[in-house]
């Protein structure tokens, strides 16, 4: 975890930032029966969740958030990619495994993207179902 310095243009966008807003920067391993599953790299408004710590940021990331701001929904987009790397060697794969990508906003109950994460999941683990709405 630490304050992001240099913040892709994709992030910005997503966010929506304005100027000099600080954002977190978290990475983080998530395990199911001590296997690695997922790769994250989350990028998150310091103003909803301003006294984040290590410590708090290991437990759930939404209840943090939740005491300042309500996530209502979230965008995801997902696609198979091949794993290298950093990636590949957190998720105990082999390199050129095919995995799964999920870009994904989450956003407050007035529209408002409080955060974006890109996770690698492995694809050997994962399914994923989705419910698929038309925009009007």
């Amino acid at each position: 975890m630490e304050t992001a310095r240099e913040v892709p243009s994709l992030i910005k966008k997503q966010l929506q930032l304005r100027g000099d807003e600080s954002l977190w920067k978290l990475e983080r391993l998530r395990l199911g029966n001590g296997e690695p599953l997922t790769h994250e790299e989350i990028y998150l408004q310091k103003r909803f969740v301003p006294d984040l710590t290590k410590e708090n940021a290991a437990t759930s990331l939404f209840k943090m958030i939740e005491k300042n701001i309500s996530i209502a929904y979230a965008s995801q987009e997902l696609e198979a990619v091949i794993l290298e790397g950093k990636v590949s060697e957190l998720l105990k794969s082999k390199p050129g495994e095919p995995t799964f990508l999920a870009h994904t906003t989450s956003y407050s109950a007035d529209g408002y993207p409080v955060l974006h994460d890109e996770s690698y999941y492995r694809s050997d683990k994962y399914s994923f179902h989705n419910i698929l709405y038309r925009h009007h």
